[in-house]
């Protein structure tokens, strides 16, 4: 049984892997590769990452992680997730996971208007970030 099962490969469940590491915690990162900002070229506005390729930050994230052996990451969805007397069941890439507690980390899903050519210039000549993009 796992002390944590994190849903989600993006920057709040890689810090969440590293942070249950550090702490020592049998811990399973789910990372479906399904990313909000998987149309962008650079991160922005990210300390000591700024400018980086957002792939790069993940690959920097998963290379530390590595280095605590009680967290496993997967490259799968979780496709089911019920609650269990002694915490929650989940199905794995057609493995059944047993953990003490979920940490959703799944991000946002943008539904874009349907505009002629916005979805091909979304995350690059479009933005919903001033942050990420307002100095561009």
């Amino acid at each position: 049984m796992y002390d944590a099962l994190i849903i989600g490969g993006g920057p709040a469940g890689l810090q969440a892997a590293l942070t249950l590491g550090r702490m020592h915690r049998r811990t399973l990162l789910v990372d479906s590769g399904e990313y909000r900002n998987a149309r962008v070229h650079h991160a922005q506005n990210l300390l000591t990452n700024d400018g980086r390729a957002p792939a790069d930050i993940r690959s920097r994230a998963r290379a530390e992680i590595a280095a605590y052996a009680t967290v496993e990451i997967r490259d799968a969805a979780v496709t089911a997730l019920t609650q269990t007397d002694g915490g929650f069941r989940a199905k794995v890439a057609g493995d059944e996971v047993l953990t003490r507690h979920v940490i959703l980390a799944t991000g946002l899903h943008d539904e874009l208007p349907a505009i002629l050519g916005l979805a091909e210039q979304w995350g690059d000549r479009a933005a919903n970030c001033p942050f990420c993009h307002g100095h561009e």
